[in-house]
């Protein structure tokens, strides 16, 4: 506090009008508010506090909109940080053959168990997948489910996937709720590759207010 007091006092010298003094203070606003630093809000909230008491009105009056904008950097800095949105977090699953066959005796169907996640996809093009997702936070975020098949190792290692994850389904949860993420139609992408299909991987992605 005496540092920000000291501070406050050398900028009152060296500033010789109050147009300089708006500049000044909105700087250091702005600047706190950009670096997200405690530091630098306590030391605007600490000369609007110093001009309120021992300045003009006209300076008393801005002093009270710097310390509004103070608050403000302080109070936004942590929201904007839960906006940057969270890595995505991929998990594979063995794809096993289900009890089907097609009349040439082949594995007509594909089970894939990630979990926390179910998904199967069919020789002719359809599939499905499904799961819930755990949200933790009273404001609101968007998570993302995307799927890829690819050939690998036994275990999933070393896999040669088909593609890029595709999404195939998103739901908007708020207040910590639970959310079921679904998706499915009769265009299975790598339908072609059917029988070199050995893994899957899911992705799950949110944007917003996440943790």
């Amino acid at each position: 506090m005496n540092t920000a007091i000291t501070t406050a006092l050398g900028v009152r010298r060296l500033v010789r009008s109050f147009d300089q003094q708006c500049r000044k203070l909105c700087h250091g606003v702005i600047l706190a508010a950009l670096t997200n630093n405690p530091a630098g809000s306590a030391w605007s909230a600490s000369m609007a506090t110093y001009l309120l008491i021992a300045g003009t009105h006209r300076t008393a009056r801005a002093g009270w909109a710097i310390l509004g904008l103070a608050a403000l950097a302080v109070a936004t800095a942590p929201a904007m940080a839960a906006d940057s949105g969270v890595t995505p977090a991929g998990s594979t699953a063995v794809a096993r053959s289900a009890a089907e066959w097609n009349k040439d005796g082949k594995p007509a169907k594909l089970d894939f168990d990630f979990g926390d996640f179910k998904a199967w996809a069919r020789r002719d093009g359809s599939w499905n997948a499904e799961g819930r997702v755990q949200h933790h936070s009273l404001l609101c975020g968007t998570y993302t489910l995307s799927l890829r098949v690819g050939h690998g190792n036994p275990g999933c290692t070393a896999v040669q996937w088909f593609g890029e994850p595709r999404p195939v389904a998103s739901v908007k949860l708020c207040n910590d709720a639970i959310g079921i993420l679904a998706g499915g139609n009769t265009e299975f992408r790598d339908a072609a590759r059917f029988d070199e299909i050995t893994c899957a991987e899911r992705t799950i992605s949110c944007s917003g207010n996440c943790k």
